[in-house]
């Protein structure tokens, strides 16, 4: 084979694999995964969890109390309650995910 077609060839299979990875990162692929409660410190609970599920447009919010349908809107998951409305937020700077329901603000970090 010669030089310039290894060279396209290796153009070509570096095209396809930003193609494809490109696609398949979605937005709400950053949520997804097991998290922990923190405090103001940083210290974590380790009873306190939510489990954040799901592909394309179709989330799940699960924590102690029960699973939960959430949707991702201009970059925020909202999580319905039962009828009680939540959202969360992923910071990718810092790794946390902040929740807020019912007036009450939670801070979780990504189980390692």
């Amino acid at each position: 084979m010669s030089f310039f077609r290894k060279v396209d060839a290796a153009a070509l299979f570096i095209c396809i694999f930003l193609f494809i990875g490109g696609c398949g990162m979605s937005p709400g692929r950053s949520f997804i995964g097991d998290w922990l409660r923190i405090d103001e410190s940083g210290s974590i609970y380790k009873n306190e969890w939510v489990k954040i599920s799901g592909s394309g447009d179709k989330f799940f919010w699960e924590n102690p109390d029960g699973k939960f349908p959430a949707e991702l809107v201009d970059g925020k998951m909202n999580i319905d309650f039962d009828g009680f409305p939540g959202s969360a937020s992923f910071d990718r700077k810092s790794g946390i995910l902040t929740f807020g329901v019912h007036g009450v603000t939670i801070r979780y970090v990504r189980k390692k």
